[in-house]
């Protein structure tokens, strides 16, 4: 079977589509994990499917792997209650074994070989596997938990709009997120005198300085970027209390029996754990992007490019030389490659190929019938007008402009600013653990998820009602 028909008939398959900024060396290296993961766990993934351009990526789960994957995950929660908080703590063990990597990264590369260089990008490529690692269950928990959660419900509540904005607040992890937290401290360290202030934020961009990160580029921070973004920042703070405070109150009015509350403790450990993984995430791209510019420049061939290596073939290497050789491939790869990928394999396809199957893709979608009224599920309630801003890459996210109802495929923490300035979030992935619906609580923004279609069906300058409340999002003109 030639690529062309080994990627139609892959195409067949039904699939979870996420779309945001991505690379494949930053993306396939954590996707792989769902593959080793089956080491520890004794289960996995069978198979991903990635498509890129320009810095832009999209990554595939088939629908069947999460269904089966939540069917064991369920199993063995049902025999075992700590059962996931036994596989934090082991992933967090195995986690922590590469600190030590990341001081040797910091202390430079002056003493380092082109032998012990190639090791060193090795390294740091299992751990950005690693920073997902066995976490990699939580996609299954996150998208297939919110089906079941939502008949539980109805079971308690009849009303539609009230059951949609409980399922949303119930959804709120005790925990703020990684970012709500930098950016309460960044507060605090805006209270203290000069001296103290200086000092301060040394410390936190020791702490922090991965954090505008993401699956498309590291970037290297300096205490100006959050000296600037501290001046900026405003009284507001996380709505996060308030939401645990209404959490209760529900629990009081419908005392819920135990399955119920079990789900609801699943649906907040879960979405702690995966904001701590994705910290972690960012965390390994940071070190694994200084390897690949040392790489770059002892070698002459150009970051960017070597920013679309497969996890195959940097495990593949026998020495940094070998890269050299792939520099036609690898700017081919830049401008649209796709992966079929499975344990120890990618299946890639550029030009011609990609082109071909690209096209066969859009004909698919061209097929998806227009509508006026938009449906998913509540992640953070209200009801607003908007001019749409559809975001389907970082490029795009200065022209949200405030009280612009921001739509994208999924959100991202490097996409913080422009959420910020938007009355309503609308997406087309995600459950009830995703990072929309995190910040969207956090901030008290109405927020829908899950759409599948919105970024198809809406564009720029579109005037659009969302029902948060409703899970409807309404084009008016």
């Amino acid at each position: 079977m030639d690529k062309i028909e080994i990627f139609k008939k892959a195409l067949e398959k039904d699939w979870y589509i996420q779309g945001f900024n991505a690379v494949p060396l930053f993306l396939n290296l954590p996707a792989s994990s769902g593959f080793y993961m089956k080491d520890e766990l004794g289960f996995g993934y069978s198979q991903f499917f990635f498509s890129y351009k320009e810095g832009y990526g999209e990554m595939g789960y088939l629908n069947a792997d999460l269904e089966r994957l939540w069917g064991i995950i369920k199993s063995k929660i049902k025999e075992n209650p700590e059962y996931l908080k036994e596989i934090k703590k082991r992933y967090e063990e195995i986690f922590s074994k590469r600190h030590s990597l990341f001081k040797k990264i910091d202390e430079g590369f002056s003493d380092v070989t082109d032998g012990d260089l190639l090791e060193m990008l090795k390294e740091c490529a299992l751990c950005e596997r690693e920073a997902v690692g066995i976490a990699h269950l939580l996609e299954p928990i996150g998208m297939e938990i919110d089906k079941e959660f939502k008949n539980k419900l109805s079971e308690y509540i009849k009303d539609k709009k009230e059951l949609n904005q409980i399922y949303g607040i119930l959804g709120a992890p005790k925990m703020l997120s990684f970012i709500a937290k930098e950016e309460r401290e960044l507060k605090q360290i805006g209270s203290l005198g000069k001296t103290e202030q200086k000092n301060a934020l040394e410390n936190h961009l020791k702490k922090y300085f991965w954090i505008q990160n993401s699956y498309a580029v590291p970037k290297e921070l300096g205490t100006d970027f959050f000296r600037k973004r501290m001046k900026k920042l405003g009284a507001e703070d996380s709505e996060n209390k308030a939401i645990l405070s209404e959490k209760e109150k529900i629990f009081l009015k419908y005392k819920f029996d135990p399955e119920v509350m079990e789900v609801v403790e699943i649906i907040g450990f879960t979405t702690t754990w995966q904001d701590e993984r994705k910290a972690n995430t960012l965390r390994a791209v940071s070190y694994l992007g200084r390897v690949v510019k040392e790489v770059s420049e002892r070698i002459r061939v150009k970051t960017e490019n070597l920013y679309y290596l497969g996890f195959t073939d940097v495990f593949g290497l026998r020495s940094i030389d070998e890269l050299k050789k792939m520099q036609d491939e690898l700017e081919n790869r830049s401008k649209g490659v796709m992966f079929i990928m499975s344990k120890n394999k990618e299946v890639k396809i550029t030009r011609k190929e990609y082109q071909e199957i690209a096209a066969y893709r859009k004909r698919v979608e061209e097929n998806t019938k227009e509508v006026n009224d938009i449906h998913g599920s509540t992640a953070s309630g209200g009801t607003a007008i908007g001019r749409v801003a559809v975001c389907k890459g970082l490029d795009s996210l200065d022209k949200v402009k405030k009280g612009d109802v921001l739509v994208a495929s999924m959100t991202r923490p490097e996409y913080m600013a422009a959420i910020k300035k938007a009355a309503e979030i609308v997406t087309d992935e995600g459950g009830i653990t995703c990072h929309a619906a995190i910040v969207a609580r956090e901030l008290g923004i109405p927020a829908i998820i899950g759409t599948k279609i919105a970024t198809k069906m809406l564009k720029d300058g579109m005037i659009v009602e969302v029902k948060a409340n409703h899970g409807l999002v309404r084009i008016i003109k």
